[in-house]
């Protein structure tokens, strides 16, 4: 395989979580990087196996889905523009300005070699023939198994035990996939190891950088529901170290004071470059004072809390993932899933968008459902559903929500991420909806039942988009007179035909053939121009 030198004053940063690199206009970061495997894409994409940076000056030179290595025959061959289809198109696109080997500008794919130079928009690639050798484990293992045996002799005895009792804790926490019960059993241990702990928290923060209590145990009591802490310990805690508060503080706080408490420990929960929280002991209702050894244990005990809090953190942006897939396209999920990460809001407050909203239902279907079964129903109705969500986040637009028979799309009004260019949605709404009718007319020769046609409405328009409802009960949806209107448009439509708003109509300029269908009467709207899609 092959990898690419960085170009000058510039290195590459690893993303073990995607398994991509990033370019980046520094130094101090990794001079090469290797194509692990094809395809491999390069652009200012974050979807990218190489992304570029992103500014809007470079987005002038370098194109979202520049160029692409794939395989043939054994060569890596480099071609100019994107992978797939773009979505604003539904076609392949070519870069911005070119691809170019070794000073001439690519027109057909080509093979790469060594010493080859690779010229992206303003960079410039070297390109290096690279081959992982391969370690010979049997021998590395034959030769460590030559070696005698050695026994580790402590001069610690108690450090030993210690030692073998967090071990103990490891394994108990290995075998229980219940992220509470753990966290109860990290703080106990922490309270039976560190004789000075009265009281040992998991400090987790909140809005205006406040803290609060996830979980707390007392000695002797249990757990406590209403811990009291010393706020003022917490906030002069640094970012990036535990401290020990000695006994006797010379300045103890009204709090402190209140709780009897001479001495604490609170050490950082730390995750990457993040704080997950803080893990905080203090010695009310003890007479033991706190020492450095103890500090040293706590940071284990940090440890084991920091990474079942991590794990805890993983198991729900996996819900969350699989949960927003179902409805949003995955440019769209992988965008929410890096604001839960970071733990930013995922979805905006209420705002005014220009939005193009499509309709879709099945003409017919109030009458096929009577006499006939529910699992008839659902044979007709979930293959229908699933192909219309496709088809809108094929197209970069969300399925806001399925009304029984009807699926209500959105496009240009994500709930993350930037919206396309404008009036760019119009024209996704209507390639959704063409491929709808297609895919469901091509499915509809193999499917055993009475199948149904489709009709689609769209249109164009302000709306409401974002969160709506109360605190016990928020959706993100959007409202408004066009996502009304477009309702009213898909029940006037044909069998397996697309009425179009004039609105609609006018930001697709010549790209597809409309046929004015004249002013028809809406119900709430009056008289309406319609625009019927033709072939």
């Amino acid at each position: 395989m092959i990898r690419f030198t960085a170009p000058a004053s510039c290195s590459f940063l690893w993303q073990p979580d995607s398994g991509r690199w990033a370019l980046r206009a520094q130094e101090g970061g990794e001079t090469a990087a290797a194509v692990i495997r094809t395809p491999f894409v390069i652009g200012r994409s974050p979807d990218c196996q190489l992304i570029l940076p992103e500014s809007p000056e470079l987005a002038k030179t370098t194109s979202r889905w520049h160029c692409h290595l794939v395989e043939d025959k054994e060569r890596v061959m480099i071609v100019d523009g994107s992978l797939t289809e773009v979505p604003e198109t539904g076609q392949r696109k070519l870069s911005v300005s070119g691809t170019f080997l070794n000073g001439r500008k690519i027109n057909r794919p080509e093979a790469l070699k060594h010493g080859d130079q690779l010229i992206v928009g303003p960079w410039v690639f070297g390109v290096e023939e690279h081959e992982e050798k391969p370690v010979n484990l049997d021998a590395a293992l034959k030769k460590l198994s030559d070696e005698k045996p050695r026994k580790l002799v402590s001069r610690e005895p108690h450090a030993e035990q210690v030692f073998a009792r967090l071990h103990g804790l490891s394994l108990e926490l290995n075998r229980s996939a219940d992220a509470e019960a753990n966290l109860v059993s990290i703080l106990n241990s922490a309270l039976v190891e560190i004789p000075g702990a009265g009281v040992a928290a998991l400090l987790v923060e909140g809005p205006g950088n406040s803290n609060s209590a996830r979980i707390a145990w007392q000695r002797g009591r249990g757990r406590v529901f209403d811990l009291r802490f010393s706020s003022d310990l917490v906030r002069r805690l640094p970012q990036d170290r535990g401290v020990l508060f000695a006994s006797k503080l010379a300045d103890p706080t009204r709090s402190q004071a209140q709780e009897k408490i001479s001495s604490a420990l609170l050490v950082p929960l730390w995750s990457r470059d993040s704080r997950l929280g803080i893990l905080y002991m203090d010695n009310r209702g003890c007479k033991a004072q706190f020492s450095e050894g103890d500090l040293f244990l706590a940071h284990a005990f940090a440890g084991h809390a920091a990474l079942q809090l991590l794990i805890e953190k993983q198991v729900y942006l996996s819900k969350v993932e699989s949960s927003m897939s179902r409805y949003f396209g995955p440019d769209v999920v992988r965008l929410i899933v890096e604001k839960a990460r970071a733990g930013h809001s995922v979805l905006p407050e209420v705002k005014e968008k220009t939005a193009t909203i499509l309709f879709v239902d099945l003409q017919g279907f109030s009458a096929f459902c009577r006499g006939r079964s529910p699992r008839a129903i659902c044979e007709l109705l979930s293959p229908y559903l699933q192909l219309a969500a496709e088809c809108i986040q094929a197209h970069s637009g969300h399925v806001d929500k399925f009304i029984g028979d009807g699926v209500l799309g959105v496009f240009g009004a994500k709930p993350v991420g930037g919206a396309p260019a404008e009036g760019a949605h119009a024209a996704q709404a209507v390639r959704a909806a063409r491929r709808m009718i297609s895919s469901w007319t091509k499915r509809s020769e193999s499917m055993r039942s009475l199948v149904l046609p489709l009709r689609i409405g769209i249109n164009t328009g302000p709306v409401v988009v974002g969160n709506i409802g109360f605190p016990g009960r928020m959706e993100y949806g959007v409202l408004g007179d066009a996502v009304n209107l477009a309702s009213r448009l898909e029940k006037i439509a044909e069998p397996n035909g697309i009425a179009l708003a004039d609105a609609t109509k006018v930001l697709l300029g010549g790209e597809f053939q409309c046929v004015d269908a004249g002013e028809i009467p809406v119900k709430g709207f009056g008289g309406v121009r319609v625009w019927r899609l033709g072939a």
